[in-house]
């Protein structure tokens, strides 16, 4: 059973990635505004009903990023136990870093997306959407670890600087041409480094680690 759901799981995001694939490429070919659902499901090669399974809008559908923290590294960040809010800020952020370098979307999409958006206010609204649902999730990350409820004020701070300093690495990744292509981690490290600063402490936003990689200790 588990090995059914795992295929299961593994289609759903195939699909899911497929159909953000194609409503992304003719939104940048033939322009946003031009596209329909109906194209956007023939060239995904799914029926229109398929496609309104995974997205309610071909805005949700173009603005789509896995944005989302693992199990394993969420529980592997909940299992370290409460400490000072400084120590659980540079935990995060190396833990959302950890989550961009092993799923995030690829450098050329992200540029897409904010163009697209930045052209159109639904498809910011939709973007701006996805994010405060993952800062969401965020908050509840680190309320579990803290034992707090998600609604408590620094849950929700932690979580608020900790995607302010991803969002400006990613920001540096998508525009700094001499960054690497594959993966925005270096550059959300360089934003930490810059927290750190900040803070004027040295464990305030300590330099994430980056995603781990087999081979390495």
């Amino acid at each position: 059973m588990a090995n059914l759901n795992d295929l299961r799981a593994r289609r759903r995001r195939q699909t899911t990635a497929d159909i953000h694939d194609a409503a992304l490429r003719l939104a940048r070919e033939v322009g946003f505004d031009n596209v329909t659902i109906e194209q956007i499901s023939a060239e995904a090669g799914v029926s229109q009903r398929t496609f309104f399974n995974y997205f309610p809008t071909k805005e949700s559908a173009v603005v789509f990023a896995p944005l989302e923290i693992p199990d394993e590294l969420a529980a592997e960040f909940i299992s370290r136990g409460k400490a000072r809010e400084s120590v659980v800020l540079t935990d995060l952020i190396s833990l959302i870093a950890d989550a961009l370098g092993q799923q995030g979307p690829s450098r050329r999409d992200f540029q897409d997306i904010e163009f697209v958006a930045h052209q159109h206010p639904s498809v910011l609204a939709a973007m701006l959407s996805t994010f405060e649902a993952f800062s969401t999730a965020v908050a509840e990350v680190v309320a579990q670890r803290l034992g707090k409820s998600a609604d408590d004020e620094v849950p929700q701070l932690i979580a608020g600087l900790a995607l302010a300093t991803v969002r400006a690495g990613m920001e540096r990744w998508t525009q700094d041409q001499a960054a690497d292509p594959d993966t925005p981690v270096p550059c959300i490290k360089q934003s930490a480094r810059l927290l750190r600063r900040f803070f004027g402490s040295g464990d305030a936003a300590a330099v994430p680690s980056g995603p781990r990689r087999a081979g390495r200790k």
